[in-house]
């Protein structure tokens, strides 16, 4: 299949400027069109070399960042496969982008507030009813937490298990590489007793509008929760400031 849809490609070579980001938005175009399928095999880099009528370095370029994107899959002596296209390998570069990205704090919040709130909302219309309960008993739990650092693996866990219980893989990817943004400073802001205190009643208010199966509570609550962290770290953001 991938040989004949190349072969029209002959009709419309690239233009000599960026051949190597041309050449992999025109595989990505096929892709995205229905023309290249999950497991159709790419043209040998010869081919496509006559194919796209550019040199080899900018094909073995364009190939190298498809693999990295996970949109391709390079097998010895099998050439390139186009991959299962799905939501782990394709959100992997973004959740990496996410984690190093110098974003600003107002900007992150919004964000996480349209990603994790919806998350809450579908992890209370979860039919793992189990699953809930067991939200319900971890944020329980964790009002009986002596420290900071066994308080932050706790919310590292609670988000995750929301996350999880969205049932939506690509909702739970974006909700683990936002909650990463900003964390040095969030680190700092739970060494504070009082900021550990309200995030518990508030992980247990969230907790509770879950396991009651209470979409739009549950998305209430969780925004509520994230304004609240976001002004936690802006006064750590604030106070850093004074003393610089």
């Amino acid at each position: 299949m991938s040989k004949n849809v190349f072969s029209q490609l002959k009709q419309s070579p690239v233009r000599r400027e960026g051949l190597a980001e041309k050449v992999l938005h025109r595989i990505l175009d096929l892709i995205r069109s229905g023309n290249l399928k999950p497991g159709d095999k790419l043209p040998s880099e010869r081919n496509l070399m006559e194919i796209f009528d550019v040199s080899r370095p900018p094909i073995r370029e364009a190939l190298s960042a498809l693999n990295i994107l996970g949109v391709v899959e390079t097998r010895h002596g099998g050439g390139a496969i186009i991959t299962d296209l799905d939501a782990e390998k394709l959100l992997g570069p973004l959740d990496f982008f996410l984690s190093i990205s110098n974003q600003n704090i107002e900007g992150t919040f919004d964000c996480r507030r349209l990603i994790e709130s919806e998350a809450a909302a579908k992890a209370a219309m979860s039919q793992d009813v189990e699953a809930r309960n067991e939200l319900m008993i971890h944020a329980n739990a964790q009002r009986k937490l002596k420290d900071a650092v066994a308080f932050r693996i706790a919310d590292k866990e609670f988000h995750e298990r929301i996350s999880l219980l969205s049932k939506n893989e690509m909702l739970s990817r974006l909700s683990d590489g936002l909650y990463n943004l900003g964390l040095d400073i969030r680190r700092m802001a739970t060494e504070n007793p009082a900021t550990v205190k309200r995030s518990v009643r508030e992980h247990i208010a969230i907790a509770e509008a879950i396991r009651a199966g209470n979409p739009d509570q549950a998305r209430d609550e969780m925004t509520k929760h994230l304004d609240s962290i976001e002004r936690s770290t802006l006064e750590i953001i604030s106070k850093q400031a004074e003393i610089a």
